[in-house]
């Protein structure tokens, strides 16, 4: 005589904050996981095996993977790389410090700008160029930030907790006496929105309205984002599909949806816990009929 013991409704996906005894299971049939490597939960919370992998290309001491989805770059053991659609490589630019991270800012003119915290340039026309030192009374040339943004026609450059805000359309330059925010500790993460940008400082918090001028502070949580973790999301693919940009981002206690408006929920923090980490990597893609955001965690 056989009789049913346990029947599975779906997969939540791991649970790292309960202890495995504690997890879900048996009156809903919707079980947490203990550990899931190479599997997909989809919406629908079924488990399918995940994809393998390809080579594609063959790099050395290779991170800072970035792409707008038309250009893409690597940086490949200090040589800024183009990738190209048929994952072939173009050394764009040597010499650079082959363990300093990049980070990329796409602006409305075209011009991509990199910096590592020591070098600061843009990419325009398959070309690499330097930034060049102004010569306008109270201007200098924008500063090399460990993160870059662009938000409503000014770059944001991140020096340890000085965000550098460049002159209107004016990328390469900012004014010394109005052009300089001043954070509360080092800046690890700017994420802009529709309305205003994400920033990472020891805290989390939004830094509200349409112009630095404007601004207005909102604390968002009392600890730090992961660095670089941010990913833009179309918020028509999440939540009540309202248009506009979002942002996903982990921070040291889960993974959260920032919104406009300064409006962002912790995706995960009653059952999931990210690894500690100085540095990370985030995208979101499209995987058969749903959306993932995947990241990659340094630790």
């Amino acid at each position: 005589m056989s009789s049913t013991i346990l029947q599975v409704n779906g997969w939540m996906g791991i649970n790292n904050v309960l202890d495995p005894s504690e997890l879900q299971q048996g009156r809903t049939g919707i079980l947490e996981l203990v550990e899931a490597n190479d599997v997909n939960i989809d919406n629908r919370l079924s488990l399918s095996s995940r994809d393998g992998t390809i080579l594609k290309a063959t790099l050395t001491r290779t991170h800072s993977l970035w792409s707008n989805g038309t250009l893409c770059f690597v940086l490949d053991n200090g040589s800024l790389r183009e990738v190209l659609t048929n994952y072939n490589t173009v050394v764009l630019k040597s010499g650079l410090d082959p363990e300093a991270r990049l980070s990329y800012a796409d602006t409305e003119t075209g011009r991509i700008y990199i910096s590592n915290g020591i070098w600061i340039g843009y990419y325009e026309d398959g070309t690499i160029y330097d930034l060049t030192s102004p010569t306008a009374t109270y201007k200098k040339k924008m500063p090399a930030g460990r993160c870059l943004c662009c938000y409503n026609g000014h770059l944001y450059s991140a020096v340890d907790k000085f965000i550098h805000i460049s002159d209107g359309l004016i990328y390469d330059r900012y004014d010394v006496r109005t052009g300089v925010l001043v954070m509360d500790g080092p800046v690890v993460m700017m994420a802009p929105v529709d309305d205003g940008i994400y920033v990472a400082d020891g805290t989390v918090n939004f830094l509200a309205g349409p112009t630095p001028r404007q601004f207005q502070r909102k604390e968002i949580c009392d600890f730090n984002a992961i660095p670089n973790s941010q990913a833009e999301v179309s918020l028509a693919f999440v939540g009540d599909g309202t248009p506009g940009i979002g942002t996903l981002f982990w921070t040291e206690r889960g993974a959260y949806l920032g919104l406009p408006g300064g409006n962002a929920t912790n995706m995960t923090n009653d059952r999931y816990h990210p690894m500690s980490g100085f540095w990370s990597s985030g995208t979101v893609r499209k995987q058969d009929s749903y959306f993932q955001y995947m990241t990659t965690i340094q630790s």
